[in-house]
């Protein structure tokens, strides 16, 4: 027996976390047991790194965060409703997706970005990064209160978002319930061959922020039949270039209300 074959076989899965240093590692039988390892989004330096993020993203285009494939359906969404183009961004912290889109979201008849986040990155939001455009809620449900807000919204964004959430099903069927026409996953990790949903551990490197997080891996016929008996059919799927090691596939897709 080799060392690589021993210490694989042998240290438990959630310490190669640790020891390892980034990237995904384990198979948790529940969220919980997952969470316990991890140190999660709600630790105190999150929000400072997202405003800077999002502030060099105000400062300068970079054409290599653009990920074409998405933009593509952007403007798929925009050209079938006379260019206006109105997106929930479900988890979109400070709004970083939307400027880095902006100088090909600009020459269109209209464009609404509302971001759905956390209380404090609201605040941040709202006090620092609000525009005309760009807009800051609480909840799904309060973004779409707002005057002719349900009717206005075609799109909600999840960009790696799904997998951090404890319950991503429930949450999808509240989202479907509310016959928004599109719906957009991004940088969502899908499993090879086939395999059942899992959670495991993502510990992201110290070059970026350093934290560590329970994730879903998801089957991806099983997500794409969820959708198809809530009345959404995908029209398109890609593989996303940003592959980090994990182990699974890395794609994006988009779904049109059928009903």
């Amino acid at each position: 027996m080799s060392l690589k074959y021993f210490i694989i076989q042998k240290i438990p899965a959630n310490l190669f976390v640790f020891l390892k240093g980034r990237g995904w590692r384990g198979e948790y039988k529940s969220w919980a047991d997952a969470q316990k390892l991890t140190t999660g989004y709600d630790a105190h330096n999150i929000p400072q790194k997202f405003t800077l993020n999002t502030l060099d993203a105000i400062k300068e285009f970079q054409i290599s965060r653009v990920r074409w494939e998405l933009l593509s359906s952007f403007m798929w969404i925009a050209a079938q409703n006379s260019g206006k183009l109105s997106i929930v961004d479900f988890g979109g912290a400070l709004g970083e997706t939307y400027y880095h889109y902006k100088p090909f979201l600009d020459p269109l008849e209209k464009v609404s970005w509302n971001v759905v986040e956390q209380s404090h990155f609201v605040d941040i939001g709202r006090n620092s990064f609000e525009t005309g455009v760009l807009k800051f809620h609480f909840s799904v449900d309060e973004c779409v209160s707002q005057p002719q807000g349900m009717a206005q919204i075609q799109c909600v964004l999840f960009s790696s978002v799904l997998q951090y959430l404890e319950k991503p099903y429930e949450l999808l069927s509240d989202i479907l319930e509310k016959r928004f026409k599109y719906i957009i996953l991004a940088r969502t990790g899908f499993t090879k061959k086939n395999r059942p949903d899992r959670i495991t551990v993502q510990k992201v490197p110290k070059s970026y922020n350093e934290e560590s997080y329970p994730c879903w891996v998801f089957n991806e016929q099983k997500l794409v039949d969820f959708f198809r008996k809530n009345g959404y059919e995908m029209v398109y799927d890609y593989i996303d270039r940003e592959q980090m090691n994990i182990p699974s596939e890395y794609k994006g897709c988009t779904f049109k209300l059928t009903e």
